[in-house]
């Protein structure tokens, strides 16, 4: 409430004695008085949205995502109180999406989502309210749960066969960031050990290896990570025995060892 100070005086008359008092009173000043000036400007409509999203996403766990409703010099506009609908621009069907949200004064035009991405790769986020919206590019990451160890259904022993080891998530989808260094290991005591491999960008978590079994029969190949041993996979050859092809008086001779 804005007050003003008025003075009067008030006095008492005698024939010999004229005191005069000065008396304080406070009166409110009308609401017409109290503004000095041209009244303050509107603010700034948003005029779109701003989406901002972590560095590191990954699928399966939860993300923060945070909206501002922005003006044209790309400044929060705290009084916003639109509705805003959070969708994507790729496809991911089993994506954890929040329902539309109404921006309230104590948001103060900023708001904080959850969102799960479940597919690995890149992504793009879209925050929409009425005529004005926003979207960002992002990278999913995956998790990876298991490898995938494929290899031809027989083998020769003392005969390089191909194995194929790919990282693979909870959908078994690719995992074509996976940096992580895989350990073999061979129920075949005399086949030759492989080394310790480490993935690199280019492999687009596959890769293939020469694999060198020594003894006929049914033998596996495991593959582990290093730095998560519950990351294995696995699979089961069979190696049969070499032969040869001899001549001896005419005659031709197949043999296996």
């Amino acid at each position: 409430m804005l007050f003003s100070r008025w003075f009067h005086r008030a006095g008492r008359t005698t024939s010999t004695y004229r005191p005069t008092v000065c008396v304080l009173e406070d009166r409110i000043v009308p609401a017409t008085y109290r503004h000095f000036g041209p009244p303050p400007p509107a603010p700034a409509p948003a005029v779109h949205l701003q989406v901002i999203v972590p560095t590191n996403i990954q699928e399966g766990k939860a993300t923060t995502v945070t909206v501002e409703a922005e003006n044209a010099s790309n400044q929060v506009v705290t009084n916003f109180k639109g509705v805003v609908q959070i969708t994507l621009g790729t496809a991911d069907p089993d994506a954890t999406l929040p329902a539309s949200f109404t921006f309230a004064a104590s948001d103060k035009g900023k708001h904080t989502f959850q969102v799960t991405f479940q597919t690995p790769g890149a992504q793009t986020l879209i925050a929409t309210s009425g005529l004005i919206a926003g979207q960002t590019p992002l990278m999913v990451g995956s998790v990876v749960t298991h490898f995938g160890v494929y290899a031809g259904s027989q083998a020769t022993a003392g005969y390089a066969t191909l194995v194929q080891v790919v990282a693979l998530d909870a959908h078994n989808n690719i995992a074509a960031d996976y940096r992580g260094t895989v350990h073999f290991s061979n129920t075949d005591a005399f086949a030759p050990q492989l080394d310790d491999y480490t993935f690199q960008a280019s492999d687009n978590g596959s890769h293939l290896f020469a694999v060198n079994f020594a003894t006929p029969g049914q033998q596996t190949l495991i593959t582990t990570d290093m730095a998560n041993k519950s990351i294995v996979g696995g699979v089961n050859v069979n190696v049969s025995s070499p032969w040869y092809y001899l001549t001896y008086n005419g005659w031709g001779y197949h043999f296996w060892y």
